[in-house]
């Protein structure tokens, strides 16, 4: 599904940043974000879209960030922190943590 991510807001009115298409996994409490911090491999295949940090006003990230490395049946993930606005339709979460995706390995993110 869609996720909105980030903000930008002028003339009162705000929309996200972005809009990436993600899988809602149910049971996971991660949320994971291909971001511009992935140069190489699967997150960079044509048709992929990727957060660039800088186009939100409202991202923020700690001086040092976390660290984050997660591993699947078929794929690993590894990354950064960061904290944003999410949007699910019209609903926003505000100061949402999730990973920004720096590296993708494994088959499950080839297709």
């Amino acid at each position: 599904g869609v996720l909105g991510v980030g903000s930008n807001c002028s003339a009162g009115r705000c929309v996200p940043a972005a809009e990436l298409y993600v899988v809602f996994d149910t049971g996971s409490a991660d949320v994971w974000l291909a971001s511009d911090l992935c140069t190489s491999g699967p997150c960079t295949m044509e048709g992929r879209h990727r957060f660039n940090r800088s186009s939100s006003s409202t991202f923020r990230q700690d001086q040092t960030p976390q660290a984050v490395t997660t591993e699947y049946a078929t794929g690993a993930l590894s990354g950064v922190m960061g904290t944003d606005e999410l949007w699910l339709g019209p609903e926003i979460s505000a100061a949402q943590q999730f990973g920004l995706i720096s590296q993708e390995y494994g088959s499950a993110f080839l297709t």
